[in-house]
């Protein structure tokens, strides 16, 4: 794997097109959020289906 180096600006104009979207649309990425939130809750419960060891 090879690194490409690029200007520090780069990173602070990907930040601020981030929050440009986020404000854009705010409803999609909380949605996006609190799904993940929610898999990642439920996912240790089902841990048959999720894999992992069975509970007892």
């Amino acid at each position: 794997m090879r690194l490409i180096e690029v200007p520090a600006k780069t990173g602070y104009v990907w930040f601020r097109q981030g929050i440009w979207l986020f404000r854009r649309n705010p409803f999609a990425f909380l949605t996006v959020f609190f799904a993940y939130l929610f898999v990642m809750w439920t996912c240790p419960r089902m841990s048959g289906f999720c894999g992992g060891r069975p509970r007892h």
